[in-house]
């Protein structure tokens, strides 16, 4: 009867290790401590479990499932506190939950480079804090593997910075993914390119050249007009001829019009006397790709015979 009793005895302290938090696993523990020991059981005559009354020819080997599946069950017990403390009042440690308060930034090391950003309302799981706790420690939304630093002002925590463990830069890894774009809805990526399409053509770069230029009459008396006119080719064709006189402090330009195969301007000065003498005309002639020739130019002199 004294192995019955050390095993009743045994089965007492296993269910109240079950429900311990820190012997979590005391009914296979104490069982297994017994085998390793050499105990295989005892037979008795007995038709329920040794120590709990009746005849039979059993063992107490077979009752080892109601002894764990007891353990189990003060387990269970021993979380609500029915066993022993609750197995909530052994906290392990855990991040704490954040909202980013405004936009903030996330940085490499406190006070450091800004590797990713945060925006206003998003959550975070605040992991650390500096000395001072003014910077937080939080796990990269975009990176979940990493970690980034936030002012603390950025920051708003129900649970106060003071339960983060005090972490420094070097403990932390930050690792900054590289985002593969994709096209957005109003974005058409680009076609590929075809090894087999012609270069584009060479751009130009040859000067329109005026091949002539004239004025009929060059004499002319009091405010009778003169005819200029100008000649021009070029590779890809002349797009404009511009036209331009002086006479000391009188001046002025004009596109000329094209009129058959030259352009020609009819030019007459009507200001006073004073305003007559000799006027240097100008002519540039331009092709739609911008160059320019060498200008040209003509003379007329206008004179008063009152």
């Amino acid at each position: 009867m004294a192995d019955f009793d050390d095993i009743d005895a045994l089965l007492s302290k296993s269910f109240k290790s079950a429900a311990e938090p820190e012997a979590s696993a005391g009914v296979a523990d104490a069982i297994r401590s017994r085998v390793a020991a050499g105990d295989t059981g005892t037979s008795v005559a007995s038709s329920t479990a040794p120590g709990w009354g009746g005849g039979g020819p059993l063992t107490w080997i077979p009752w080892l499932g109601l002894v764990v599946v007891a353990g189990l069950v003060g387990a269970t017990l021993g979380v609500t506190g029915v066993f022993g403390a609750p197995l909530g009042q052994v906290a392990p440690a855990r991040p704490f939950s954040a909202v980013v308060d405004g936009t903030a930034s996330g940085l490499d090391c406190p006070g450091g480079v800004e590797v990713s950003s945060l925006y206003p309302g998003q959550h975070v799981l605040a992991v650390g804090r500096t000395e001072k706790s003014d910077f937080i420690a939080v796990r990269d939304p975009a990176a979940v593997d990493a970690t980034v630093w936030v002012a603390a002002a950025a920051l708003k925590m129900a649970d106060g910075v003071g339960k983060l463990p005090v972490s420094g830069c070097g403990q932390l890894v930050v690792e900054t993914p590289t985002p593969t774009p994709t096209p957005t809805e109003t974005e058409v990526a680009p076609p590929p390119s075809n090894p087999t399409q012609p270069p584009p053509p060479p751009k130009d770069t040859t000067k329109p050249t005026i091949t002539g230029m004239s004025a009929k009459p060059t004499i002319v008396i009091n405010n009778q007009p003169s005819v200029i006119t100008v000649s021009a080719t070029d590779n890809k064709g002349v797009a404009s001829v511009t036209l331009s006189w002086v006479n000391g402090a009188n001046h002025g330009s004009v596109s000329m019009p094209k009129v058959g195969g030259s352009w020609q301007y009819s030019w007459q000065n009507n200001g006073p006397s004073s305003t007559y003498g000799n006027y240097t005309f100008t002519a540039i002639a331009k092709d739609a790709a911008g160059n320019q020739s060498a200008p040209a130019q003509v003379v007329v002199n206008q004179q008063y015979l009152g």
